[in-house]
């Protein structure tokens, strides 16, 4: 049996595979590992994700070398307890993390910030349309 914890636990894995190259990319939310076990048998992961990164565990995607891979997920206080099966070799596995910040509507600063941007834009180009009327009239 293989448990990886990373570190922080952020999330672990463990398996009755052997479990190699444990990466995770944080720029995609992928976590990406390969599991080998003696063929003719039955594999599991179990991965335990923390709440901190993943608040809602909908869009999680598993994929085994490539395919989509159904899973289980049950919530604890503060994380995810995923598990999947698959029948014994090499294979590569990838869970697609979706961030918290996919799953949060932009900040009410965020917004005043972009009205605050176009009420400034408007003003000054309601300025220098006044400015060039004003210098016309001056030359005239």
């Amino acid at each position: 049996m293989t448990n990886l914890i990373e570190k922080n636990t952020m999330f672990s894995v463990s398996s009755n595979s052997t479990v190699t190259s444990l990466a995770f990319n944080s720029t995609t939310s992928d976590l990406t590992f390969m599991v080998t076990g003696p063929s003719g048998t039955k594999g599991y992961v179990k991965c335990t994700i923390a709440k901190s990164i993943v608040s809602n565990a909908e869009n999680i995607k598993v994929s085994l070398d490539g395919n989509q891979l159904n899973y289980d997920i049950r919530s604890t206080e503060d994380s995810w307890l995923l598990s999947f099966t698959y029948s014994h070799s090499s294979h590569n596995v990838n869970i697609n993390l979706p961030t918290n910040s996919e799953n949060i509507l932009p900040s009410q600063e965020y917004w005043t910030l972009i009205f605050a941007v176009i009420t400034i834009a408007l003003i000054g180009i309601s300025l220098i349309g006044y400015f060039k009327k004003i210098k016309r009239k001056t030359k005239n």
